[in-house]
């Protein structure tokens, strides 16, 4: 069996294939046994990966989503300048981490500067 066997055999089973070439391929199922049995077996995984219905939503979901969405945008309009609520503590660390890195360079250069050559 080719790919394009298998590809027209899943065509087939999505209800996807022009009625012309899903009458040849029925033609070609009553005279092939492998092709058939081929069907056959995609068809019982095709019906096993079938999801069950859906069950339907708690009662108050839909307002507890609402509810929860309103109070995070009011929260992020509350923000510092409107930039939300969690810039401030990411520039603060921003600019502890920069001072660190001056200061070790403004250190480590007077280091360098001061050192002196040992005798050997």
């Amino acid at each position: 069996m080719t790919t394009a066997d298998r590809q027209e055999l899943l065509r087939d089973l999505l209800g996807e294939l022009p009625a012309d070439r899903a009458a040849r391929l029925a033609a070609r199922l009553a005279v092939e046994p492998e092709l058939a049995a081929a069907r056959r077996a995609l068809a019982e995984r095709w019906q096993a990966l079938e999801l069950p219905p859906a069950a339907p939503a708690p009662l108050g979901f839909a307002a507890r989503v609402r509810a929860r969405a309103e109070a995070e945008a009011k929260e992020a309009r509350a923000g510092w300048f409107g930039f939300g609520a969690g810039l401030l503590p990411a520039t603060a660390a921003a600019g502890v981490l920069a001072a660190g890195v001056a200061l070790g360079a403004w250190l480590g250069a007077g280091l360098v500067a001061n050192a002196t050559p040992t005798p050997a």
